[in-house]
């Protein structure tokens, strides 16, 4: 099973992993800066834009050793809520495939826990039952929790809004999103990642919280946390120029 992917620029390869219910073409306003100084690789998950769901992919495993399996070297990893999972997933894994970690708005366990900041479980599970009934409706509240008290330009939420819709991801893989979200937890594992590891939060995400930097430092004391002020759950859609400043990518 090949996954769609697009590829510009020159230099070490730099892959873009998108989040629940998006394509890579999330990634669009960023490209240009990074492709001026990386090759880009932005993959569609499986089940996403135009990527197939293929019969095996139904744990965190298999969906993201079939991310692995469109990466052609050793690469710099960037990725996003559920993108981010699945890169931490391979740096677990493959270390020897990943150069260094970005990870965005996501977390090593999503779900909110004693003493662990995170997504109430219940919230997730609405999502799953609302699927069946009328999932574009769920798709577009879903985009405006990622935005939720944050100043932002309207016509960018709308285009967003209408190219969620456009796009149609696969139903199974949607479900198949919201139960690794809600069963996944590589907290154990995150202490012994090895390539060096950035995290990227929003201040005002209400969806992974600020206050995971509290917990995070625990769990790998090689972590980098970087903060983004007035940024929800998609700083590099509100807050590009300091998002990029955040990453350390370029020069």
């Amino acid at each position: 099973m090949k996954l769609h992917k697009n590829i510009q620029g020159d230099g070490p390869l730099l892959v873009l992993l998108h989040g629940w219910g998006f394509s890579h073409h999330i990634w669009q306003d960023l490209v240009p800066s990074l492709a001026k100084h990386y090759t880009v690789m932005s993959i569609d998950l499986p089940g996403f834009g135009a990527s197939p769901l293929a019969e095996n992919i139904n744990s965190l495993n298999t969906f993201s050793e079939a991310v692995l399996n469109e990466i052609p070297g050793k690469a710099i990893l960037l990725g996003w809520s559920l993108g981010g999972l699945v890169a931490q997933y391979l740096a677990i894994h493959h270390p020897e495939q990943v150069e260094n970690l970005i990870l965005v708005a996501t977390s090593p366990h999503f779900i909110k826990e004693t003493a662990w900041p995170g997504i109430d479980s219940d919230l997730l599970k609405s999502f799953a039952k609302e699927l069946e009934s009328d999932y574009q409706k769920l798709l577009q509240r879903f985009l405006a929790l990622q935005f939720f008290g944050v100043e932002s330009d309207r016509a960018l939420i709308k285009r967003l809004s209408t190219q969620i819709i456009q796009e149609r991801p696969d139903l199974k893989a949607l479900h198949l999103g919201l139960e690794l979200l809600l069963h996944s937890d590589l907290r154990t594992e995150l202490n012994h990642i090895q390539p060096p590891l950035r995290f990227i939060l929003g201040k005002l995400d209400v969806l992974v919280p600020v206050s995971l930097v509290e917990v995070l430092a625990n769990l790998n004391s090689n972590i980098h946390i970087e903060v983004i002020k007035g940024a929800g759950h998609a700083p590099f859609i509100s807050h590009p120029d300091a998002f990029l400043t955040a990453t350390g990518l370029l020069p």
